[in-house]
């Protein structure tokens, strides 16, 4: 949900599916500069119809008759709603309203419309030299493309003046193709175009004055919306780092396999001399510590390895070649 700190109360956000998408920080955009404005990258998807959302809530106070909305998409002003001082009063302080595409007459007064949802398109690009002639128009287009843009405003007192009748086929004189060298440097893929028409009803048409000037908003919400590649090359969205599997403290069942030693390989006296070593170490007859020097667990646990690996080592050095002896099963089971 994008939130101005300097304008608490009043929140945007942009849906598909009813669902507010995942907002991303602009790292490139300088709030210090802009105190009244905030900026916020989101993913599109092709052929997804989507929706701004507006929201009042508390603690904003409203200190002017009408609050007035400009939505832009792709750099044109799309929907214009104003929200009088007494409808959200009525509302104890709380409005909300969601804006999901454009509505047009079907011909005469009548409140009866046709809206054509707003929709995520891909821009489609060539290398035709022959759209060359229509680059400059091009790059102007495209560097408007990619956002949706609402601007708050302060206006008078609104008049009602009939219903709201759109003439004008907005966002369908968009070029369907451009040169790729239009988007040179520009990570865009993705553009706004209007869905098929539904059955709708007109809302009631209100008109008022700017208090400020049209050029003076109080608060711009930013979206920046491109698709989910783009996003990870600009890396305003970064791949999670591989995640690495703990050290175990045991060893795994193969390297144990490993270091194991195979007694069944060891002739008759070499497993007799392990026996009586075993022996020795649990009738506790193993060498003595010199006076005055008292090992911790550590040690213990060091020396008792270093006995083991010396003792083993000398039996297979005294290992003498021979004729293969067939495995024998010895039980080193105390009786």
């Amino acid at each position: 949900m994008a939130v101005i700190d300097s304008i608490l109360g009043i929140s945007v956000v942009v849906c598909v599916d009813e669902q507010a998408l995942a907002e991303y920080d602009d790292d490139d955009f300088n709030a210090e500069k802009s105190s009244n404005m905030i900026s916020k990258y989101i993913q599109s998807d092709i052929l997804k119809e989507f929706a701004v959302r507006l929201a009042i809530v508390p603690p904003y106070s409203m200190n002017c008759p009408t609050l007035g909305f400009q939505i832009y998409v792709d750099g044109i002003k799309v929907r214009e709603p104003l929200l009088r001082k007494a409808v959200l009063s009525r509302g104890g302080g709380h409005w909300e309203s969601l804006f999901n595409g454009i509505k047009y007459s079907t011909g005469g007064q009548q409140p009866d419309c046709i809206l054509r949802p707003f929709k995520f398109s891909e821009i489609q690009t060539s290398t035709d030299d022959e759209r060359l002639d229509s680059l400059h128009s091009d790059i102007q287009v495209m560097g408007a493309v990619g956002e949706i843009v609402i601007k708050v405003l302060r206006r008078t007192e609104a008049q009602l003046v009939g219903p709201k009748i759109e003439q004008d086929s907005l966002l369908d004189g968009l070029p369907s193709t451009v040169h790729e060298k239009a988007l040179k440097g520009e990570a865009k893929s993705h553009g706004t175009k209007l869905g098929d028409g539904r059955a709708s009803v007109f809302s009631r048409r209100f008109e008022s004055e700017f208090m400020d000037g049209e050029d003076h908003p109080i608060a711009i919400f930013r979206f920046k919306y491109r698709s989910r590649e783009a996003l990870k090359s600009l890396l305003v969205i970064r791949s999670p780092e591989p995640e690495q599997a703990p050290v175990s403290r045991t060893a795994s069942p193969e390297l144990a396999q490993q270091n194991a030693l195979n007694i069944a390989s060891l002739s008759p006296s070499e497993r007799r001399q392990i026996q009586d070593f075993f022996q020795m170490l649990k009738s506790g007859a193993a060498p003595r510590i010199p006076e005055g020097k008292q090992m911790n667990h550590a040690d213990r646990v060091f020396v008792k390895r270093e006995r083991e690996e010396d003792l083993i080592e000398a039996i297979r050095s005294r290992k003498k070649p021979g004729k293969r002896i067939a495995p024998v099963s010895i039980d080193l089971t105390l009786d």
